[in-house]
């Protein structure tokens, strides 16, 4: 005689192959996986979009196929995807998502975002970025036997987790675009013969870029924007002939306020540890690590002077002040008082910069 607790486990068994006849299944081989996706704006307010798809031979090798369709809306484009393919398309394994400068300038590029925020197949940790150049060349353009989603996700990925760029995902987008008294930023890239490079940050005002950062700004970008480590270099000119390369890099920073409750003034502080990797002189000499120390704060002040006089300029809260605010004074708090006081608020920067080590210079 069966045991109730066989009858239980033979009772499961039988609710899932029922519910496995009911959910759709797909296979991999009859479906269009989806990787990169982009958007171009053309005249009369027209949304180009082009997507890539990886096929792969039996031997492993990728070719890329592209799709290209005009719309309106961007859930449009499914459906004219679809009707140029005999399979259907699939968006679960799509890594990047790109908008040109333009449509980003004029018409901003929540509402195509709306659509990959309301697919429950699509992940948070998908990049989005800006294209200085065309995207449908970018994504058309070849990269060597590899997914066309895959290499851009790759660049952005690397230099998000361990290099010089903020972090930037999908999720992130949507919660500084969301929050009150933040604004965000995406990277912005351009094609640059058969490589895409990261060539800065673009800022935003809610969904609408109004201005980059260029690359030279994007370490100080984030020493300014979040707590990090990473083992880029960081390269500090002491003189024509002299100079000192720093790596294992680690920053954090953290804000204080005066009068907060009149017109706010803001302190950004930010310390960061690092070793010396190169010296171009002889002798690296306690004397001489204070002049690298001396030196590099005085560089990440400049170039952070420069970015938040920029972003101020524009209206874009793009470090989140307000937000830090707003927790400070949650009872007296107006996002249009703050968007008449925040142009002109002092902000001062901080920085100091300790050398822990000498490598294996010494």
């Amino acid at each position: 005689m069966m045991s109730k607790k066989n009858k239980k486990v033979l009772m499961f068994c039988l609710c899932l192959s029922l519910l496995s006849g009911c959910v759709q299944q797909e296979i991999v081989d009859d479906i269009n996986l989806l990787t990169a996706i982009g958007y171009d704006l053309e005249e009369d307010d027209k949304v180009i979009g082009t997507a890539v798809v990886p096929v792969y031979d039996a031997e492993g090798k990728v070719s890329n196929i592209v799709y290209e369709a005009e719309t309106r809306a961007s859930k449009e484009l499914r459906s004219k995807f679809n009707a140029e393919s005999p399979d259907p398309f699939v968006s679960g394994k799509l890594e990047v998502a790109l908008y040109s400068k333009k449509l980003a300038e004029q018409k901003g590029i929540i509402k195509l975002i709306d659509a990959l925020e309301r697919d429950p197949s699509i992940g948070s940790r998908v990049f989005l970025a800006v294209a200085a150049t065309d995207v449908s060349e970018m994504i058309e353009a070849k990269y060597g036997d590899i997914d066309t989603g895959r290499y851009l996700s790759e660049i952005l990925e690397h230099n998000s987790d361990r290099g010089i760029l903020a972090e930037t995902n999908f999720h992130s987008f949507i919660y500084s675009y969301h929050a009150i008294g933040e604004d965000p930023f995406l990277p912005l890239l351009v094609l640059n013969e058969d490589k895409v490079k990261i060539d800065g940050i673009a800022l935003f005002k809610k969904d609408k870029m109004v201005g980059k950062l260029s690359d030279e700004y994007l370490f100080t970008f984030k020493v300014l924007k979040q707590k990090f480590s990473t083992n880029d270099v960081f390269t500090v000119n002491l003189n024509d002939d002299i100079y000192a390369s720093v790596f294992n890099i680690k920053s954090r920073r953290k804000f204080s306020f005066e009068n907060l409750n009149e017109v706010p003034e803001v302190t950004i502080h930010f310390s960061i540890t690092a070793i010396i990797k190169e010296y171009s002189g002889t002798n690296i000499t306690p004397a001489v690590i204070k002049e690298i120390e001396a030196r590099m704060e005085k560089d990440l002040k400049k170039k952070s002077e420069h970015i938040i006089s920029k972003i101020q300029d524009l209206n874009a809260d793009t470090l989140g002040i307000g937000r830090e605010v707003r927790g400070r004074t949650r009872d007296k708090w107006s996002n249009k008082r703050w968007d008449e006081l925040y142009p002109s608020i002092k902000i001062k920067v901080v920085p100091d910069v300790k050398i822990r080590e000498t490598g294996v210079v010494e």
